[in-house]
């Protein structure tokens, strides 16, 4: 079973009961257990023909799959070195089970080395093995809990890169760092990763709703709404867009015109309001972040222990800290995933509430 899109009209879905294929040699079938749906699986969608995300999960057109992260289980296999019964974590469609070709497999895991998947970053295509679901429910530490990684990590390893980015060039020379979508998660992750560092001037862009919310926070040091724009301080800026908003875009771009040192484009949470509006903006030209391209710079500059190492420690900080604002909700079936991705599609979803999804009928 399948939950699609149109990729022309993001609001149109579809329930697809998909005839499972016969296995080819070197193909594994995995039982999707549960999947997170944020404002990343939006952004997944609005630019899935620019970043190749369609093709993870391909569908008939018009439609598509979008990619999430989850859990899933190996209910059959013809890989020689790929066991019924094991259990990973990482790209999933929304659906209720999947079809991988694993390539070299390592204690730590494999990367789905099929045709259609060639073009994607080498961290959508890798599956790491996980504890069997008896043996990871109910971790102690935040940062080892199956619903804070779905929900969070995949968006905090975008924030940790984005604040390395910004730190690797100085935050471009600017007075301050203005975050939209300020209440998201990606958003306040990189917030948490700007404050952990320290010395930047840092202000988040909220709707009037989560003012409060985000003011609580405690990771700005201002929180305006979008029609106070103009009150933004500094004569200098980094605009980091989460938000994806053209309007909001281009009204920080006239509120510093040159001093706009720095215009990146992270998220597309406002999708409705990004296809106008950007033609002549004063100060730095809007340019998309591509956290997959800062992970291969620091690879290569660092190595990938030193990497790991550097995000796995800020994960568990961010993870812990977490805790004492974020909720998780279980949902199962059709109606309910369907209900939460049309809800982020219309920017209507609680910031503090993190989704976990289950399409399969007999997953745990």
């Amino acid at each position: 079973m399948d939950v699609q899109v149109d990729r022309g009209d993001l609001a149109r879905c579809r329930t697809v009961e998909a005839v499972p294929l016969t296995l080819e040699a070197g193909q594994v079938r995995l039982r999707v257990d549960a999947f997170a749906c944020t404002s990343n699986n939006i952004t997944y969608a609005v630019l899935g023909e620019a970043f190749g995300y369609w093709a993870a999960f391909p569908a008939e057109p018009p439609w598509g799959r979008i990619p999430a992260w989850g859990y899933a289980e190996v209910i059959a296999s013809n890989h020689a070195e790929v066991a019924v019964g094991t259990r990973v974590y990482g790209f999933v469609p929304m659906s209720a089970d999947m079809v991988l070709t694993p390539g070299h497999v390592d204690p730590a895991g494999f990367s789905d080395i099929s045709p259609h998947r060639s073009q994607l970053a080498g961290t959508y295509n890798r599956y790491a093995t996980v504890p069997s679901r008896s043996g990871a429910s109910d971790a102690v530490d935040a940062a080892d809990r199956e619903d804070v990684r779905m929900v969070l990590h995949p968006l905090f390893a975008t924030a940790f890169l984005l604040e390395d980015h910004l730190t690797d060039n100085d935050a471009f020379g600017a007075d301050c760092v203005i975050l939209s979508s300020a209440s998201s998660k990606t958003a306040m992750a990189t917030a948490f990763q700007i404050q952990r560092r320290g010395g930047r001037h840092l202000v988040g862009l909220t709707s009037s709703g989560n003012r409060e919310m985000v003011e609580d926070a405690g990771l700005y040091d201002h929180v305006l709404t979008y029609d106070e724009v103009s009150a933004l301080p500094g004569t200098s800026a980094c605009y980091l867009d989460v938000a994806g908003s053209a309007p909001v875009r281009r009204a920080v771009h006239d509120h510093f015109g040159a001093g706009l040192v720095s215009s990146l484009m992270i998220g597309a949470a406002h999708w409705q309001d990004r296809s106008a509006g950007d033609q002549d903006l004063p100060g730095a030209a809007p340019t998309l972040f591509f956290a997959p391209s800062q992970a291969s710079k620091r690879v290569r500059e660092w190595g990938l222990a030193t990497l790991e190492e550097r995000l796995g420690s800020a994960w568990r900080e961010f993870a812990t800290w977490s805790a004492g604002w974020m909720r998780f909700e279980h949902l199962r079936g059709v109606a309910a995933v369907e209900d939460t991705y049309l809800r982020l599609l219309r920017n209507d979803a609680d910031p503090r509430v993190g989704a976990i999804l289950t399409l399969a009928d007999d997953a745990g």
